[in-house]
């Protein structure tokens, strides 16, 4: 009788300790609000500061909602929208050192 106890205990056990080690805890929205905060404020960043802090929240924006994402934050909508602002100011950011370039050339300024 102890050695069938044993073994359901034992079964029992190890079929529990699968299911913990599946099942990720989610983090909280942090993380992803971060992220969202970072991506907005780096339009007026990039546009009132030096270009380069505007592109330096987006690369912040982006790594913050990327952790977000593989953390499973309860927010992964946020988390994509953070991503996607940074990508959008990033995008920005290069069209507008782009044209800046091309017309300093063409003026001679380069």
């Amino acid at each position: 009788m102890d050695e069938t106890t044993d073994q359901t205990t034992r079964s029992h056990s190890s079929t529990s300790n699968s299911k913990i080690c599946e099942a990720r805890p989610q983090r909280g929205p942090a993380v992803s609000i971060a992220s969202v905060l970072f991506g907005a404020a780096s339009f007026p960043a990039g546009y009132l500061l030096p270009a380069l802090a505007g592109l330096l929240c987006a690369l912040i924006a982006i790594i913050l909602g990327v952790v977000a994402l593989k953390t499973r934050s309860a927010r992964s909508g946020i988390a994509k929208l953070g991503i996607s602002l940074g990508i959008l100011c990033v995008a920005v950011g290069c069209a507008v050192i782009a044209l800046y370039l091309y017309r300093a050339s063409e003026l001679g300024l380069s």
